[in-house]
């Protein structure tokens, strides 16, 4: 099992679980796929992945975003958890028993939180596409899954997400116009950015 040390970027930039606990979930899965979409290729292109070089930082920031979301959803240390189920799992095997191991459940997801556009001009238009959209999906399965009497809580867990899906829109609207020359005519009649 690694014993990943965090690294420093060359814009002095600490890659560590912290640093990665303050993104979302979305970007955190969409950068861990990308990193190892890009290693992949890499391999399948001859490559050796080397000590240092982009491709291993690159799953050192991997294995840290995974690190954060999974003491995100289960309120347990990764490594912890990873070195203490081998060590059970061997003990089992050891003593016979090859019964299943056992994993943290899934702590209750924290309240949703807004977004602002300053966090959200970070993102690349793909990515804050991709966000748009998965916020969307998920409120509208919330909202249609509802009883139409939400409680505050489901309230909030819906309204929230659609108010980042709107913000991200909104964002990537002005982008995509500004590449446009300005032009405001992709726009339904009668709307606006402000």
């Amino acid at each position: 099992m690694s014993n990943s040390k965090p690294i420093i970027t060359m814009d002095g930039i600490v890659l560590d679980v912290d640093h990665y606990k303050k993104y979302a979930d979305g970007p955190l899965l969409l950068k861990c796929f990308e990193v190892i979409d890009e290693a992949i290729d890499a391999v399948e292109e001859g490559a050796k992945i080397r000590l240092h070089d982009e491709t291993y930082i690159g799953l050192i920031a991997a294995y840290w975003a995974l690190t954060a979301l999974f003491e995100r959803h289960t309120g347990a240390v990764a490594k912890e958890v990873s070195d203490k189920r081998i060590e059970n799992l061997r003990a089992r095997l050891f003593g016979g028993d090859p019964g299943p191991t056992q994993l943290p459940v899934s702590k209750p997801l924290d309240q949703p939180v807004i977004l602002s556009e300053a966090h959200l001009e970070q993102v690349d238009d793909y990515t804050l596409a991709s966000l748009a959209l998965t916020d969307c999906d998920n409120s509208q399965v919330n909202l249609l899954g509802a009883d139409h009497s939400l409680s505050p809580e489901d309230f909030r867990n819906t309204i929230v997400p659609m108010a980042n899906a709107q913000t991200a829109l909104r964002l990537l609207c002005r982008r995509l116009l500004e590449d446009k020359i300005g032009s405001s005519s992709y726009l339904p009649a009668g709307e606006t950015l402000q």
